[in-house]
């Protein structure tokens, strides 16, 4: 089942099966077709890590994109949805880093990225640049607007994205 919902000022639901509180800019919600997690794409750039605790406090996490399957899904609600398309700047956060260790890439449930099932990423990357943050580099993973919502590591803390957050469920994702 596919549902499609646009949250503009406070909502207090239930949305698969979770307690949800929030106050938001405009946020696109999406079931996934197969598996029932509710994606929500947030059009409010925060950085990584920040985005990543909104999403806790949502009961969820940043999104986990583990195959082709999912991955293109959720771009084709990311270019089908003006909303989301038109406000986003750069990119928008997922949950994939390799925070923990240098090119060890790791999904924020702590499920390692299967490299050889899922190769989304854009042209040279990723390439931990370190132009901007000597100490750590690019740690943190976007949807690149520039390269189609191709991967592209990406400075954690240097600049605010928009970002995507999902929500699990039994099974039954439910409309708000």
């Amino acid at each position: 089942m596919k549902c499609v919902v646009l949250l503009l000022v406070w909502t207090s639901a239930i949305v698969c099966g979770h307690s949800i509180n929030r106050v938001s800019r405009a946020a696109h919600q999406v079931c996934h077709p197969t598996d029932g997690r509710l994606f929500e794409f947030h059009t409010r750039p925060l950085l990584w890590e920040d985005a990543q605790i909104k999403c806790e406090e949502n009961g969820g996490q940043l999104a986990t994109i583990q195959d082709t399957e999912t991955f293109e899904f959720i771009k084709s609600q990311i270019l089908g949805t003006p909303e989301i398309n038109d406000d986003v700047k750069t990119g928008m956060w997922i949950g994939l880093n390799d925070r923990s260790m240098e090119g060890l890439y790791e999904w924020v449930d702590g499920t390692p990225l299967q490299v050889d099932d899922f190769k989304l990423w854009s042209a040279s990357n990723p390439n931990n640049n370190m132009n901007k943050d000597a100490c750590h580099g690019q740690d943190c993973v976007q949807m690149w607007k520039r390269k189609n919502w191709l991967l592209d590591d990406d400075y954690c803390s240097f600049r605010k994205k928009d970002f995507i957050c999902e929500y699990f469920n039994s099974g039954e994702c439910t409309a708000l």
